[in-house]
């Protein structure tokens, strides 16, 4: 977590019980740790801040930038990075989408939570309030891939603790757990050595005789696995050959699940602050680590075809849908968009932070990233190719299934490297550290709503996260069964990325009713200066950054969510006809309803909305307004100016005559000291200035 800020000195900004200055003026005091004066101090041609830095002075705030961009690395490394390792087909689609999808999306978070300081639970409701379960649809999404994402820590803490017997127990075909399938290079050099020396074909060791290459056919490579998928799947999942059903075969993963879950429960009850200092220390080591890993795999002979592919773009992939659908996906999930863990971590910043340059950093960094985990898993396949020349890219030997790669593909190579076992230990150990930071900003979203929101939950803390925590443990048994990492795949890489796919389009919806012009004018207000020519096109209000943010990435999301919905239920379907057992034909139709989830939470939101709106007899158009709590209402910022198709800065208005606020009621807000606007109409002097709010030009 960010650390706690000293309060200011001075008296906090409009804390008097009536306010009294007119709409349109620059507060008196500046509220910013670094500077605090009057109205002299500040000359407004440089540093014309319409709003404050801060609300509450006593709300925590990252001490730097370098420890705010490691946590933001380090929460989207974890999630959608590592795990999830492009194509080397469609690279440039993925760059491209990067920059007119995910750039302007991460923006637009990072924007909303500067700009609101608050939780997802409240931040949205305060731009449109009928749209303020989509804060409530977020923290259940960021739990349930806590609950799904500590398999992948539970694996980790397995193979690490394994690493200390060495990799020959599951490089080798000679176990208990192995079937007839198996191959292994390791076994094949030891029994057909002599073989592969007196021909000029390797051999191989497969169903207890040595065979060359050329004797294999199509329908035999398709029927081999590797003998580290084997002990993935058989020794660790507890899998038996032709049979998946739901049941824990192995104590090992559930004392590594049950470590994982209590080590955060400890953790977060202890209030450890491994969003801010520790971030620096767990995101950088793991950073060089896999820089060495990726050295040290790309040196080493034979993963030149692996790299020559990876690097190949596939053009005819340009002209087919569902590849565009696959990379917006793979951009937002790079950036954990729609999770609301951007707009958290974003709050504890002051408002004149410059967002748009912390976004351009963050799409740089996960996207070399993203190209370094892909290079490292092709490098891998690469040589995996050449260890067994009988098989091809599109056989069923080397069809990789995303997260399983670490587990079922890398340990097939790991004994072909120099120091394989202090390799394998530091490998999964950092894979365990980025796991176990990406836990914490995924569970930090719900406890922070939850205590910010409800009394019990703020007084209970300890009990609230230990209940937490209990049910995620249980719930991730599931994962562990035989079926468990089929229903773990499915869910993560189908339903819970539409779901978030559909959580960035409400998003972008929400701005779209709050209005761009609106929008970019608080941007405007917060940073306060002006830009030069450059800056009128690429700038935190640059015109091309508002073209894409406002029509580019709303189609592009819709063409996604459309797309990618049809796409998993045609999976999903598929997958259904293949289960033979009825105790499992239900799960393909239960990770389906998955994609509905949030709809109901956002139903709800809007219903208590509405029923809020009625108590308190405000007109219908107050729904679709921004709410009394918004700081562009709460500090009275004046109309925007500039036209939205002009290359020219959408700025805070002049004001010649100012408007007097038609103040019915000033109360303090519950949340804030602060006195707030029940009516935030605005009764304007005569001016050839609009004085309302539109949403666009």
């Amino acid at each position: 977590m960010p650390s706690q800020q000293p309060p200011p000195s001075s008296t906090p900004l409009r804390s008097e019980p009536l306010r009294t200055e007119s709409v349109g003026t620059k507060p008196p005091v500046r509220q910013s740790t670094e500077r605090i004066g009057t109205d002299e101090d500040i000359d407004y041609e440089e540093d014309a801040h319409w709003l404050p830095d801060h609300d509450d002075p006593k709300r925590p705030e990252f001490d730097n930038k370098s420890k705010y961009y490691l946590t933001l690395i380090g929460f989207a490394l974890g999630n959608g990075n590592f795990w999830r390792i492009p194509s080397g087909n469609f690279l440039l689609q993925y760059y491209l989408c990067m920059v007119v999808f995910g750039l302007p999306t991460l923006y637009l978070e990072l924007t909303i939570g500067q700009m609101t300081q608050t939780g997802v639970q409240r931040a949205f409701g305060m731009y449109a309030p009928i749209l303020q379960g989509v804060g409530w649809a977020m923290c259940l999404l960021s739990f349930a891939r806590a609950v799904n994402y500590n398999l992948l820590n539970t694996y980790s803490l397995h193979y690490m603790i394994d690493s200390l017997f060495g990799v020959s127990m599951y490089t080798s075909c000679e176990h208990e757990w192995n079937t007839k399938f198996c191959i292994s290079h390791r076994t094949s050099q030891r029994k057909c050595g002599n073989y592969t020396k007196a021909s000029a074909q390797q051999h191989y060791w497969y169903q207890g005789t040595c065979h060359h290459s050329s004797a294999f056919n199509n329908s035999q490579v398709n029927k081999m696995r590797f003998a580290s998928k084997e002990y993935f799947e058989y020794a660790v999942r507890g899998m038996d050959a032709g049979e998946v059903e739901f049941q824990i075969a192995s104590w090992g993963p559930i004392i590594c699940l049950f470590l994982c879950w209590l080590f955060l429960c400890i953790s977060l009850v202890r209030k450890e602050q491994f969003l801010g200092k520790r971030s620096l220390y767990i995101v950088s080591t793991s950073s060089v680590i896999f820089s060495l890993f990726l050295v040290h795999v790309c040196s080493m002979a034979h993963v030149g075809g692996g790299i020559k592919r990876y690097f190949t773009p596939d053009f005819a992939l340009m002209k087919n849908p569902d590849s565009w659908a696959a990379a917006v996906n793979e951009s937002c999930q790079s950036l954990c968009l729609g999770m609301g863990g951007m707009v958290t971590m974003s709050s504890y910043n002051k408002r004149s932070n410059d967002a748009f340059r912390d976004a351009l950093v963050m799409v740089v960094v996960m996207t070399i990233a993203s190209t370094m985990a892909g290079l490292e898993a092709y490098a891998v396949w690469g040589l995996i190719m050449h260890n067994y020349e009988f098989a091809d890219w599109d056989s069923a030997l080397l069809r990789p299934q995303g997260q399983a790669f670490y587990f079922a593909d890398l340990p097939e190579i790991m004994q072909e490297m120099q120091m394989y076992k202090l390799w394998q230990f530091v490998f999964y150990a950092m894979l365990l550290c980025i796991g176990i930071s990406t836990m914490f900003g995924l569970l930090e979203i719900p406890v922070a709503a939850l205590t910010d929101q409800f009394r019990w939950c703020r007084q209970h803390r300890a009990t609230m996260i230990f209940l937490m925590c209990t049910g995620g443990f249980l719930l991730g048994l599931v994962n562990l069964t035989k079926m468990g990492f089929n229903i773990f795949y499915q869910s993560e890489i189908l339903a819970f990325s539409i779901v978030s796919i559909y959580l960035v389009a409400l998003e972008l919806l929400v701005m779209i009713v709050y209005g761009p012009r609106n929008f970019y004018r608080d941007i405007f207000g917060a940073l306060g200066r002006s830009v030069n020519r450059f800056g009128q096109w690429l700038s935190p209000y640059g015109f091309l950054i508002r073209l894409v943010q406002v029509f580019v990435a709303p189609v592009l999301t819709l063409f996604a969510a459309i797309t990618f919905h049809l796409l998993i239920k045609k999976i999903l379907k598929l997958w259904h006809t293949r289960l033979t057992d009825k105790h499992v034909k239900f799960v393909p139709t239960l990770i389906y309803s998955i994609t509905f989830l949030l709809w109901p939470i956002v139903a709800v939101g809007a219903i208590k909305a509405v029923v809020d709106n009625v108590r308190a007899k405000r007109p219908w158009l107050a729904l679709v307004s921004a709410s009394h709590e918004h700081p562009a209402i709460r500090y009275s910022l004046p109309a925007p100016c500039g036209n939205f198709f002009s290359p020219r800065a959408i700025e805070v208005a002049p004001m010649p005559t100012p408007c007097t606020p038609s103040v019915e009621v000033v109360a303090p807000s519950s949340t804030n000291r602060s006195p707030i606007l029940v009516s935030s109409k605005l009764t304007p002097a005569p001016s050839p200035i609009p004085s309302t709010l539109p949403s666009m030009a």
